[in-house]
């Protein structure tokens, strides 16, 4: 089912109350016109797709109990929820959009903490560097909750410095953390060389069992940050290269034997070149 506009609380009533058995729902750049509030409550629900924009947004008060999979796209205007609303969520996809972070609108901050405290128990979670940055901008980093329950991380995007950095005090959060799976690999002309500065931290990689690194061709930042890892998980057994497609085989091989020769603090620890 997908949702336009709906222009009062009796109508959304209404429908949701005539879709006893709706397993999958899809909310796109809606707008509530008078109340401003769009109220969902429905207990079959196990699919939830949310888009907001600048134009087009609500608060969203949402009771599903036994919702699997949330997918949240764009900025979170006033979003609200019920205590433990998403505590079913077993996956959860977030994309916060780049304006949300340099807004700093109050009801957007409100909205992108209680969107975080919702996400707090999946175990799986999806997100991009514009969401890690909008974890941790103003005072999100100081409300950032605990996710005691989050086995695997994914990050989609190629990631910046600052994104990296991000994802560092978000791993901070992440206590029982398992595996890692950074997708587009490292930006180019980015000074990582401070890293070190986390060793002297809690260990944001005490956990790590698996780590993933897709788009690599070799440049001095995927070392750097490769050697990062290696240095800084004791649990790792596995961490995966895939290399940017197209990278030629003789650039390949170089890379691969660099990456072989950096120190690991993890004895048992594999490395593993994908084609």
């Amino acid at each position: 089912m997908i949702v336009p506009m709906l222009h009062d609380e009796d109508l959304n009533a209404q429908l949701f109350s005539n879709s006893p058995v709706l397993e999958e729902l899809m909310l796109s750049n809606c707008y509530m016109m008078i109340t401003k509030v769009l109220h969902i409550s429905v207990a079959s629900l196990k699919r939830l797709f949310i888009t907001n924009s600048k134009m087009y947004s609500c608060k969203l008060n949402i009771y599903a109990p036994n919702l699997q999979s949330l997918t949240y796209n764009g900025m979170p205007e006033g979003y609200a929820n019920t205590e433990h609303v998403f505590s079913s969520v077993v996956d959860a996809h977030i994309d916060i959009t780049d304006e949300s972070r340099a807004n700093k609108n109050s009801k957007r901050q409100c909205g992108l903490k209680k969107l975080v405290e919702g996400i707090s128990s999946v175990k799986i979670l999806h997100i991009s560097g514009s969401t890690l940055t909008s974890f941790f901008w103003g005072e999100m980093n100081q409300m950032m909750p605990i996710f005691h329950d989050l086995r695997r991380l994914d990050v989609s995007s190629k990631l910046s410095r600052c994104m990296f950095y991000a994802l560092l005090n978000l791993l901070l959060k992440v206590p029982n953390l398992e595996s890692v799976v950074i997708a587009q690999g490292f930006s180019s002309s980015q000074n990582y060389h401070d890293l070190d500065t986390f060793r002297r931290r809690e260990c944001v990689l005490q956990q790590q069992k698996a780590v993933e690194v897709r788009e690599i061709d070799g440049k001095h930042e995927d070392l750097d940050m490769i050697k990062f890892v290696l240095r800084n998980s004791p649990a790792l057994q596995k961490m995966t290269i895939a290399f940017l497609s197209g990278l030629p085989q003789c650039r390949r091989d170089r890379v691969t034997k660099k990456i072989l020769m950096l120190p690991k603090v993890s004895t048992c620890s594999l490395i593993n070149f994908l084609a």
